[in-house]
């Protein structure tokens, strides 16, 4: 690994000359994400924890999806106030991190709510996320080319992440839309 480290700042130091002194942060934040996997199972942990705890499922689902779309709003929008780059980085990392809790009780909900169905909503929920993935690019370069620039796009995004806390709030993650009828096979 110290030979990975001197020959990534020796690259840093040769493509970045201006910023050769703080090659070493450069390196810092390749090797960040490296420090993130065996913290997951601790945070999982914890929050299989809570999820145990409430003794509900919907409960669990809904603490757990509500924390990611929060710790990722708020890391997002720290992201931007951040005058350090690499930090700015790794808050914005932290954020896509945070944002992942959310996508294990979100597919375990399309199971239990689709029923039969699972197929159709997950791909229902696929076809949401690619039509949004597609629009983003454009609407970015419309926001930041407004008076609110990168700015109104970071809140803008931090709102989404809080619309998405809301929208936990109101759904059932545990009830199928369609109830069994009699003499349907399970």
């Amino acid at each position: 690994m110290p030979a990975l480290r001197a020959l990534l700042e020796a690259e840093v130091a040769e493509a970045f000359p201006s910023t050769a002194p703080r090659a070493a942060d450069f390196v810092l934040f390749f090797a960040a994400p490296a420090a993130l996997p065996p913290l997951f199972p601790v945070l999982v942990s914890v929050l299989s924890a809570i999820v145990r705890r409430t003794g509900s499922v919907r409960a669990g689902r809904r603490i757990v999806a509500c924390f990611g779309f929060g710790a990722a709003s708020v890391l997002l929008l720290l992201s931007f106030y951040l005058k350090n780059p690499l930090w700015a980085m790794v808050a914005m990392g932290f954020a896509s991190f945070a944002n992942d809790f959310v996508m294990p009780v979100s597919w375990g909900a399309a199971m239990d709510v689709g029923g039969r169905y699972t197929g159709t909503l997950s791909g229902i929920m696929n076809m949401a996320s690619a039509v949004g993935g597609s629009l983003a690019p454009i609407l970015t370069g419309r926001l930041i080319a407004g008076p609110g620039g990168w700015e109104m796009n970071f809140w803008i995004s931090a709102g989404v992440y809080l619309l998405g806390i809301f929208c936990w709030l109101g759904l059932d993650p545990v009830t199928p839309v369609t109830a069994k009828t009699e003499g349907e096979p399970a």
